[in-house]
């Protein structure tokens, strides 16, 4: 079994083990989308194997952090892939370029690089997409069942009803 498969399996136990009903937005659909686009964007930017292979392995290891610490998911996300990798025989300079990778994923980080821009964009590509109200329904549906965060309707709100 090659080192995606292992991977991919072992995410897909972790969705599987870890995640409740709450999850409508960080979820393996989503998972799986973001590693969708990274094949996707890094094939139309030319970049090599080995670039792909840090990119796909940053890919399925993004969000798995939301079980642990919701808030700060990407640090969280960066010691179940240390863990993982680790533990499977990936070298430490891979996976700390996979954990930065991951780190670059942050709403607050600028990418510094070509693969950074690439994880990025892939992880946000929801915000150009055709279901962009269907995904951001699902993220606030989230939001409300795992953080008890409650979104009023800005229309009534502007009515005064």
């Amino acid at each position: 079994m090659d080192i995606f498969q292992k991977v991919e399996n072992h995410i897909v136990q972790l969705f599987k083990d870890n995640s409740s009903s709450g999850y409508y937005y960080h979820n393996f659909e989503h998972t799986s989308q973001v590693v969708y686009n990274i094949n996707k964007l890094a094939k139309a930017e030319g970049v090599s194997d080995n670039e792909l292979e840090l990119l796909l392995l940053a890919g399925w290891f993004h969000d798995t952090g939301y079980f642990r610490n919701y808030i700060a998911h990407e640090d969280a996300s960066i010691e179940l892939a240390q863990e993982f990798l680790g533990k499977i025989g990936v070298d430490n300079e891979k996976i700390e370029a996979i954990s930065r990778l991951i780190s670059s994923t942050k709403m607050e980080h600028s990418p510094e690089n070509l693969l950074e821009q690439i994880m990025k964009d892939s992880d946000f590509s929801h915000l150009s997409s055709d279901q962009y109200l269907e995904i951001s329904e699902h993220l606030k549906n989230e939001l409300e069942a795992t953080q008890n965060i409650l979104f009023t309707d800005l229309t009534k709100n502007k009515l005064g009803k």
